[in-house]
């Protein structure tokens, strides 16, 4: 091993001694480029890669993070004017644990934590404020964990108790929310809010609360579950359900029989919204019943009296009376009273009609044509879609009361072949582009430095072995004409210094060439365009 990195040094070394001043500058420059940038893209690539520990902090809460990063002695950077903080990807999660266990930040409000400290003197008017206070903050930090809301405050009224009823008013609640960029709350969510926040309040109707968002928009508007415009969007939502099961469900057993993207089904639903309530009392006369029976029977008996006449002296004259021999006829009466009361057979029946019935469906069936061995289209049998048509009414339900339709056709298809959907997977993750980029930048600067480097040996190879030739054959010339003698040449005396003259050009010539052939060729290339 040692002989043959010895045999390319020196292969090297003779190369770098034959390279002229320009081409040593060249290969000089070339190597500190390829090397610097190598070291740049190692750096690059072995920095760590910042995340996100903290965004929008007021600056209390950026400046408490900021001293005890460095005192951990963590590498961090600051944007968006010192309310954003990344810290290094692989310590976010410690350091967010770290924090919450120490209640930094503190600017999401403050929760029931404002009782930890017992403060003795405090009077009753401060202790219902910060209750309030402690609900406020409790139920912001709620509303602010939802996916969508990045922030949130809550103002609760809570009024006074009164003596009467009459003088008692309701408890309300308005609630601001920032929401994330592109994001947006459905009306179940605010609902959701709404409900959430009256549940957390004693004696708060989800009815008097108000929500907003960040520019100022009433969201809790037309929320409510018997509102027009909510009752038409869950209208609709039914419909599209309802469609969707019946388009499902006779898709799928067409695809089983027919083939995979064979047939196209779409269905349409009408649907009855309105609600009726029928109640319905009947009474059956025929079937009459004794509920209750009073019978009351009176009985009298007496004497009619014939004496003295009525007045005052017979009143008065009691011993005369009494000596009178009284004379009349003897009455008895007797009296019977019967009250029956009828229970009539009563009948009472209430019938509701639920919302959302099927009140007619409507489905339409395209059937893709057959192919024959030769490739033409064919139709099929009228009986053959008259049987998919019946399977099809059976499938759905089919009513004829309804006025339901069912309609079915055979038709080409466009395009021969089904097309399918490809769901492309999503490639554009950060930490694959990254990785991706930092392995084939490296690999890439590899490959294009030993390309060049190769080509720069092999040039120097060619120019070493086109100069290894030149100089053999000079050498050979050299001494074929010394060897000559030019006495023995029958030359005139003047042509014999013309010769000689000549000669010495031609020596001097080579000479130069083989200093400097990037000279020879440069005026070579001159003249063939000159020419």
């Amino acid at each position: 091993m040692k002989i043959y990195f010895e045999e390319y040094l020196t292969y090297f070394k003779d190369i770098w001694n034959k390279l002229g001043i320009n081409q040593r500058i060249s290969v000089v420059g070339f190597a500190v480029f390829i090397t610097s940038l190598f070291v740049v893209l190692v750096l690059w690539s072995n920095r760590p890669d910042y995340s996100l520990l903290y965004s929008k902090l007021d600056q209390s809460d950026a400046a408490a993070i900021i001293e005890k990063l460095r005192d951990m002695k963590i590498n961090y950077q600051l944007k968006d004017s010192g309310r954003v903080i990344y810290v290094p990807g692989d310590k976010v999660y410690e350091l967010r644990l770290e924090f919450a266990a120490q209640g930094v930040p503190k600017s999401k409000g403050i929760g029931f934590e404002i009782f930890d400290k017992t403060n003795f003197g405090i009077t009753d008017f401060v202790q219902k404020m910060n209750y309030i206070r402690a609900i406020q903050g409790e139920i912001a930090r709620t509303i602010s964990q939802l996916e969508e809301v990045a922030d949130a405050r809550v103002h609760i009224v809570i009024p006074n108790t009164e003596l009467f009823e009459e003088d008692k008013k309701q408890t309300t609640a308005s609630i601001a929310l920032s929401m994330k960029p592109g994001a947006v709350l459905g009306n179940e969510q605010i609902n959701g809010i709404r409900y959430l926040t009256a549940c957390a309040v004693e004696g708060l109707d989800p009815k008097n609360i108000t929500i907003i968002d960040q520019y100022g928009s009433i969201l809790s508007k037309n929320t409510d579950s018997s509102s027009s415009e909510n009752l038409n969007a869950n209208q609709l939502d039914l419909k599209k359900n309802v469609e969707r099961y019946f388009t499902n469900k006779v898709q799928s057993m067409l695809e089983e029989a027919l083939g995979s993207n064979n047939a196209v089904v779409r269905v349409n639903a009408e649907l009855n919204f309105e609600k009726i309530e029928v109640t319905e009392e009947k009474f059956n006369p025929e079937s009459a019943v004794v509920r209750t029976e009073q019978i009351t029977t009176e009985k009298s008996s007496g004497r009619s009296d014939k004496g003295l006449a009525a007045g005052t002296p017979a009143n008065l004259d009691k011993k005369n009376k009494s000596d009178q021999q009284l004379s009349g006829e003897e009455s008895n009466q007797e009296k019977e009273t019967i009250k029956n009361t009828y229970e009539i057979d009563r009948k009472v029946q209430k019938v509701v009609q639920t919302i959302g019935d099927v009140k007619k469906l409507s489905a339409a069936v395209f059937v893709r044509k057959n192919k024959d061995a030769s490739g033409k289209y064919i139709s099929r049998d009228p009986g053959d879609l008259k049987q998919l048509e019946e399977i099809i009414k059976n499938s759905i339900g089919f009513d004829a009361n309804r006025n339901d339709s069912v309609v079915v056709q055979e038709i080409v298809f466009n395009g021969d072949a089904p097309v399918s959907n490809i769901n492309s997977g999503n490639f554009g993750k950060k930490e694959l582009i990254m990785t991706i980029v930092k392995n084939g930048s490296v690999l890439i600067l590899a490959i294009a430095a030993l390309v060049v480097f190769g080509s720069l040996i092999k040039k120097f190879k060619i120019e070493e072995e086109s100069m290894a030739l030149a100089t053999k054959g000079n050498e050979q010339r050299e001494l074929n004409e010394d060897d000559i003698d030019m006495s023995e040449l029958q030359i005139a005396p003047g042509e014999l210094e013309v010769r000689k003259r000549s000669l010495m050009y031609h020596k001097a010539i080579t000479k130069v060439a083989q200093d400097s052939p990037d000279n020879i060729v440069q005026i070579l290339k001159s003249w063939l365009q000159e020419k």
